[in-house]
């Protein structure tokens, strides 16, 4: 700021004049540099020179009666722009005098003789609230009394720091430097910063920049000019700047939670609650990953930094343990970031390991506590019916895995289906759990069985296998069902007791039975007999024909359904052989039918096939049997029955 005064004013003596008079051209034509030429005279007066908000007051310290020459300034000055408040200045440095003008603690002296006319001037600074001012002034002892005061002059340069209200951890920042005029000789040693140091300073005139590293405290950055640093255009230089404090980072503060729990720094404790003890797992195919929540709780940032969490083992041998996801860098105020750890193990035993957390809480880091893990071998079951395996809790029985044992003939019918156990763990399987094992239960047991687990029971050992017989014997007609439960001793493999629901359907069935010249055929029989007409006997090839005849049953207590051609021939020779005559459709209980086969062979040798007879029979649809027959290059007559007939072509 420049300032000038170039009027002039009489000072007279004490009472001369009844007010006082202002030394003051307004603002406007003070700040437009206007010169303004105007006699005023006064008594004793305060008289004031403003720009702005800026006001520099000059204050007659001693004016008598007699006028001696003892006419003394005092200097004050305020800014409300500044925020500064009105002070008197009276540490005032003289940069030049002339004449009779000398300093004193009250600021400028006039030293001549009043009225004398004698010319006096003078040009010093002072400092007023980080501003530096210079100032000159010329006065004179007039000869007809009073003093004439012109050519006030004010020049000031103040100096401004501008900084962010606060800086990460760790991380520079740019701060700039700016002054009331273009200035000359300002250099980074000119700056005064604690907590810090200062780099790069650049720029010219009235503007610069510079880089602030913070140091390692992390405490609050000071930045200020020092006084004296620069130059200005008027040869005046600097006062101090205000202090521009950079606040120190807020402080993030960790938690850590598992299970929603909150696991204290420094625990030494695992425990289920919170997730830190993984329990028991299986060597062989158990694998738990636990999800642990990092939370800030402060009011500043959290920085975690990557790769923040790490983990040191407690056990030998490869580890069993890994780190799969790594939490934010950063968590915000009131945020949250998470971490995950597996935990796989392929030995039995504890495994104790340690998590430890960096992060920059003053006083939680690194933030750590213990975790831990226990591999054990395992037994598992799993049952396959059929060769499908049976879930454990299976409640809806199938046909396609055994459970089902579909419709069986009540009142004497019985149906047996196997199942097998096998210990897929890697630990024994023991299932001498009770005398009875496995058990039937549920509403229709009693029409269901089980055999196989002799005494009590038997110990699988991995891999190893076992089996069961399950019968399904109907007292009465309807739906029944039941439920197999195998029990073990090893409440921690997770599947006792092993269950399923079985089920059939008690029914009044159809029962086929087949017999030849009297007597019966098996069904599925692989041999054949002269007794039953399966073996034909030998006739001579391409000229013997050979017929038997063949009777089917129903010795069931519903009507036997076969269908249209239920008959029919297969095998290496079916050739050979024809179907005669087709047996009924429909046979009613109790009732009977025949299907006629013709042997009728075209080459020599022995000739077999099976007869195939389909019917609604709930377990022996289609009822088959192997039939033979020979022959030869000589006539032969064929065994007799009453159902055979030996023919020569």
């Amino acid at each position: 700021m420049v300032l000038r005064f170039m009027g002039w004013s009489r000072v007279k003596h004490p009472g001369s004049f009844a007010a006082l008079m202002l030394l003051l051209v307004s603002l406007v034509s003070v700040l437009a540099g206007t010169q303004q030429s105007q006699a005023q005279t006064f008594s004793c007066p305060d008289f004031t020179i403003s720009s702005g908000a800026k006001y520099i007051s000059f204050t007659p310290q001693s004016c008598n009666a007699s006028g001696a020459p003892n006419l003394s300034f005092r200097l004050t000055t305020f800014s409300t722009a500044l925020g500064m408040t009105q002070r008197h200045l009276n540490s005032i440095r003289t940069a030049s005098l002339s004449g009779p003008c000398t300093t004193n603690s009250l600021g400028v002296r006039y030293d001549g003789t009043p009225g004398s006319g004698v010319f006096c001037s003078g040009a010093f600074f002072f400092n007023a609230d980080n501003v530096r001012y210079s100032m000159s002034l010329d006065f004179t002892a007039l000869v007809g009394g009073g003093y004439d005061v012109r050519n006030i002059e004010l020049h000031s340069l103040f100096s401004t720091v501008t900084a962010p209200v606060s800086y990460a951890p760790a991380t520079p920042f740019t701060v700039s430097f700016d002054f009331e005029h273009a200035v000359t000789g300002f250099s980074s040693t000119d700056v005064s910063v604690t907590n810090g140091t200062i780099s790069g300073l650049s720029g010219s005139g009235s503007s610069y920049s510079a880089t602030i590293t913070p140091n390692s405290t992390n405490n609050t950055i000071a930045v200020q000019i020092q006084a004296n640093s620069v130059t200005d255009p008027f040869g005046g230089q600097n006062a101090k700047s205000a202090i521009k404090y950079v606040q120190a980072p807020m402080p993030g503060e960790i938690e850590v939670r598992g299970n929603g729990t909150v696991i204290v720094d420094g625990d030494t404790s695992p425990n289920s609650s919170d997730h830190t003890d993984f329990g028991n797992v299986d060597i062989g195919s158990g694998l738990v990953t636990r999800i642990y929540t990092i939370r800030n709780i402060g009011s500043g940032n959290l920085f975690l930094g990557p790769n923040a969490v790490t983990t040191v083992k407690n056990y030998a041998g490869i580890p069993v343990h890994r780190i799969t996801q790594q939490p934010a860098e950063t968590v915000p105020s009131g945020g949250s970031t998470q971490f995950a750890i597996r935990y796989d193990p392929f030995t039995a035993g504890a495994h104790n390991f340690s998590v430890s957390i960096k992060n920059d809480d003053p006083d939680e880091t690194p933030y750590n506590f213990a975790l831990r893990g226990t591999g054990v071998k395992t037994p598992r079951m799993d049952v396959l019916g059929n060769g499908v395996s049976i879930s454990n809790n299976d409640l809806s029985p199938q046909v396609a895995d055994g459970t089902d044992f579909e419709r069986v003939q009540f009142g004497g019918g019985s149906k047996n289906h196997t199942f097998t156990v096998t210990n897929t763990g890697t630990g024994s399987l023991d299932l001498r759990y009770s005398s009875q094992n496995p058990v039937i239960s549920g509403p229709n047991a009693s029409e269901f069985s089980v055999t196989g687990l002799s005494g009590t029971g038997r110990i699988l050992s991995p891999n190893e296998t076992t089996t069961i017989t399950a019968s399904f014997t109907p007292a009465s007609a309807g739906l029944k069902r039941a439920t197999i439960t195998f029990n073990s001793d090893f409440p921690t493999n997770g599947e006792t007791p092993y269950a399923f629901a079985i089920r059939g359907i008690g029914a009044n069935l159809s029962e086929i039975d087949v017999t030849g010249a009297g007597q019966g055929i098996p069904d599925g029989s692989a041999s054949v007999s002269v007794g039953n007409h399966t073996d034909f006997g030998s006739i001579a090839a391409a000229s013997g024909i050979v017929t038997r005849t063949f009777t089917i049953e129903n010795i069931g207590a519903a009507t036997l359904r076969l269908g249209a051609n239920a008959a029919s021939l297969s095998g290496a020779n079916s050739s050979d052989y024809s179907i005669i005559t087709q047996p009924s459709s429909i046979i009613a209980a109790g009732a009977s039918s025949t299907v006629v086969v013709q042997f009728d062979p075209s080459t020599v040798g022995t000739k077999a096939a099976t007869l195939n007879i389909n019917s609604d029979d709930a377990d022996e649809s289609p009822y088959d049997f192997a039939i033979a027959g020979t022959a030869t290059n000589t006539v032969a007559t064929a065994n007799a029955g009453p159902d055979a007939s030996v023919a020569s072509a």
